[in-house]
């Protein structure tokens, strides 16, 4: 869902932040629809312009069994 948003205009933004609390592995995290990489959910956050310079907060809690 929001992977799609990076494109979009964020200038009017302070900053971003994400909260993602699940379980998963080392580096993963488990969701509905399958296994992600942390990496994969920041990556689109490179490419948005209107981000860049900006401040970006990530808190992730993951669960490992």
């Amino acid at each position: 869902m929001w992977l799609s948003d990076a494109d979009k205009d964020h200038s009017d933004c302070d900053c971003f932040a994400m909260a993602v609390l699940s379980h998963g592995d080392d580096g993963e995290v488990y969701g509905t629809d399958g296994v992600i990489a942390i990496k994969k959910l920041v990556e689109p956050l490179k490419s948005c312009r209107t981000l860049c310079g900006k401040p970006k907060l990530f808190i992730v809690q993951v669960c490992v069994d």
